[in-house]
């Protein structure tokens, strides 16, 4: 079944020019599948690709396609390919550190807007993982299952703003995405099994939301709703633009989001993990024709792990400064975050900060590192080559915040013990990567990222690490 499978993928993609031949106009929906009422942030992308903002084009091929009610039912679907080759995977730590697989996913999402104050939406999705020695993950591969299912109500509108709810399971982002992200890199993103109530007007969006990340791997339609990972919490925008809050047109982020796992494991404790977010960001454009841009956030976390108590922290920087004029249009960017972790096993006080749900993706395309006991400097440069071409320079440099804690990996487990070196420092790593777009539905990509390791790694035996990807989507 996986073997037809990955050949009707690569027989899609190969007839994907005849395809969009006949595809008269190109459109890009309002809102996402997922729901998401996109926050209108001025800030220009940045980082790596796959960290970027998951509102999908929409080729309108299937709708033009089928006869359909185009103000009753909306009909979309994405295929990709993904190829990923590994040398030195997990720092040559782990069995079939030597790694070369391909990831196919499928998806299929309907939307049917009832009535004026309801809709609902399904997407259905199909993944697979081919040629890895690995037994797949979860987040790699299960025959079909649902990405989405749930119902919007429309509670109230008025002049002064709109009241909605989404009940079921749903994709969906808030802020940066450094606590709660879609995590579009693996093969299956993330859903939540979650009630939303939303209130959204042209100044702020505020939601309550409670919810539990869904699972996923397995057969055929069988994720069941997990209760060992809740998610909880308020979440209040001030929008940027002309009648924001903050300076430049910027916009301002704070919120609370409370966290349950019943099953969590640090360096040296585990047990059930119960904390509390308290996070505050500011974001937007400043300077001669608001070329410089700024993203600041910090989170400060309480709780409680097994006997111990949790005080954790993050503070993130990004400034970055685009030339349009210029040849190219480079952006160049700096980015610094310091992220908590542990200073001793012996204070009855875990220090470690915990990401929650994030984007992998976030340091570099490879994934490697999790948010968890670093200071990272971020060194990057964006160039412009052509309308559809462009490409993402990335160099990294990595410290443990505490020597006696662990080097964390995705998704967000111990990798290297504390006690294993006394170094502070990582490594480095250089990322490259290059997107085309021929078409606003197809999307692809290549890239680069190689580890050099430090003394933290190197210590611990650990060694070097180079990751090439390749991926193309094709949105119909």
């Amino acid at each position: 079944m996986k073997t037809c499978t990955a050949t009707a993928g690569v027989l899609l993609l190969l007839c994907m020019p005849t395809c969009i031949a006949a595809q008269e106009q190109t459109t890009r929906e309002a809102t996402a599948l997922s729901g998401e009422t996109a926050i209108e942030e001025v800030l220009p992308e940045t980082g790596p690709l796959r960290t970027r903002d998951d509102d999908q084009p929409s080729s309108g091929l299937l709708e033009r396609l089928l006869p359909l009610d185009a103000q009753r039912v909306r009909i979309k679907g994405e295929l990709r390919e993904q190829y990923e080759s590994w040398r030195g995977r997990e720092f040559g730590l782990i069995p079939d550190t030597n790694n070369d697989y391909l990831l196919q996913r499928l998806y299929l999402g309907f939307e049917l807007r009832v009535n004026e104050w309801l809709s609902t939406q399904l997407e259905l999705g199909s993944s697979f993982q081919f040629g890895s020695p690995f037994e797949p993950a979860p987040i790699d591969e299960d025959p079909l299952y649902v990405q989405q299912l749930f119902a919007e109500v429309n509670l109230l509108e008025t002049p002064q703003g709109k009241i909605s709810s989404l009940i079921g399971r749903q994709t969906f982002s808030l802020g940066s995405g450094r606590l709660v992200a879609t995590r579009n890199g693996p093969n299956i993103r993330r859903s939540f099994d979650a009630a939303r109530l939303r209130f959204e007007n042209d100044r702020v969006e505020s939601q309550l939301l409670f919810g539990a990340d869904a699972s996923f791997g397995g057969d055929a339609f069988d994720n069941e709703i997990r209760g060992d990972r809740l998610l909880w919490g308020h979440y209040h925008t001030w929008k940027s633009g002309p009648n924001s809050v903050m300076p430049g047109n910027g916009g301002l982020d704070i919120y609370y989001l409370g966290y349950r796992n019943a099953d969590a494991a640090f360096d040296t404790v585990s047990g059930e993990e119960r904390r509390h977010s308290f996070g505050l960001r500011g974001f937007g454009l400043f300077g001669p024709d608001n070329t410089w841009d700024y993203n600041v956030e910090s989170v400060f976390q309480v709780g409680s792990i097994a006997e111990q108590d949790i005080f954790a922290w993050t503070i993130a920087s990004l400034l970055g400064r685009t030339f349009p004029d210029a040849f190219l249009s480079p952006r160049l960017g700096m980015k610094f975050d310091a992220i908590s972790g542990d200073k001793s096993p012996l204070d009855e006080q875990l220090g470690t900060f915990n990401a929650y749900f994030p984007n992998n993706s976030y340091f570099s395309e490879a994934a490697i590192f999790a948010p968890a006991n670093l200071l990272d400097l971020n060194l990057n440069l964006e160039l412009q080559l052509s309308d559809r071409l462009s490409t993402v320079i990335l160099w990294d440099f990595l410290w443990r915040y505490s020597t006696a804690d662990a080097i964390y990996v995705p998704p967000g487990v111990p990798s290297i013990e504390g006690n294993s070196s006394d170094a502070r420092y990582i490594g480095n790593t250089l990322s490259i990567a290059t997107e085309w777009r021929p078409r606003p539905s197809i999307e692809s990509a290549v890239a680069y990222v190689h580890l050099d390791a430090g003394s933290a790694v190197t210590g611990a035996g650990g060694s070097d690490a180079d990751f090439v990807l390749l991926w193309a989507t094709w949105f119909f």
